[in-house]
């Protein structure tokens, strides 16, 4: 990569890739590895190693963010030259338009392609792009879209592969490593907001698989609920201990492996003789609905999938009785 000198970087690179990336909409993930693996654009490094982008780029780039937005991959238009490029996206925004679609992608569509993203760098096993696929979704989409039709439909695709045999162990766990830190930071974005009460989430013990309830903590922040986030493998008296500790008004648990395990039956009715009767339990999870006989019991709800969920807590006055 060329280094220019300052009286070239005013006519040839003039844009930081800060500037690149609040112009075009990409993050700063996303812009690096379409340079890198695609070579979409070849920007020029100042004296300090910056890079630097030319109009030309900039407008490239946007072009490219287009065009993805609108279904075409970006191995297949990465390399095209501008001028052909411009006109792809010129046809496929007609196209669009002719079959009365809006100009801009709707949220389906925009999270069809994330999780396309996702889910090639799942296949590679890549864990950069992944980060990058996640980043751009965060960027495009609303916490709603984000959650329901990205990262939930890419953990269910994870588990079912792991489940199957097709994602080897070390697979799982470079995925699930590249995942968490966006489930956290979420979690964490939102954390103090305190418009609705108090809630305690954990996987129980022996569940160690805890992107469900890590999902169950974000979504519940993000709509506005304190958490209390125990993470995996939590006794039934550590999650009654936090729930008394933090007055919650309800404990959600994720459960997704084994299922029918006859401890966990046990552990179930001990949680619930040690909260108060006031405390609602609610349970999701892939394995949630061979627990149904003892939910029942207990008189847990089960949570078919994070929508239900999340239905039942924007219900506040309802949930929290």
């Amino acid at each position: 990569m060329p280094v220019v000198s300052t009286d070239q970087v005013s006519s040839q690179g003039k844009h930081p890739i800060q500037v690149v990336a609040r112009r075009t909409g990409l993050t700063l993930d996303v812009i690096r590895m379409w340079e890198r693996r695609y070579g979409a654009v070849r920007p020029l490094r100042s004296g300090t190693n910056r890079r630097l982008y030319t109009d030309e780029e900039v407008e490239r780039l946007a072009l490219l963010r287009r065009a993805t937005l609108l279904g075409r991959s970006i191995g297949a238009v990465a390399q095209l030259p501008t001028a052909e490029l411009a006109s792809i996206v010129e046809a496929d925004e007609a196209a669009a338009v002719a079959v009365e679609a809006p100009a801009e992608p709707s949220p389906l569509s925009a999270a069809s392609h994330h999780l396309r993203e996702c889910l090639d760098a799942l296949d590679r096993p890549d864990p950069a792009h992944l980060r990058a696929a996640l980043s751009a979704a965060t960027l495009d989409l609303g916490t709603v879209a984000l959650f329901d039709q990205v990262v939930a439909p890419l953990l269910q695709t994870i588990g079912e592969r792991w489940a199957t045999g097709s994602l080897a162990v070390w697979q799982e766990h470079l995925a699930v490593a590249t995942i968490r830190p966006l489930l956290e930071s979420l979690r964490e974005s939102r954390a103090g907001d305190g418009a609705g009460f108090d809630l305690v989430v954990a996987t129980p013990a022996r569940q160690h698989h805890e992107m469900g309830a890590l999902m169950a903590a974000a979504i519940a922040a993000s709509e506005g609920f304190r958490v209390t986030y125990l993470g995996a493998d939590a006794p039934s008296e550590d999650i009654a201990a936090a729930a008394a500790r933090c007055g919650a008004r309800a404990v959600a648990l994720s459960i997704v492996h084994p299922a029918g395990d006859s401890e966990l039956a046990t552990d179930l009715r001990k949680l619930r003789r040690a909260l108060p009767g006031s405390v609602r339990v609610y349970v999701g999870g892939g394995a949630a609905e061979s627990y149904d006989a003892i939910l029942e019991e207990i008189g847990a709800t089960r949570c078919r999938d994070l929508r239900s969920f999340r239905a039942l807590l924007q219900h506040r006055d309802s949930a929290g009785r």
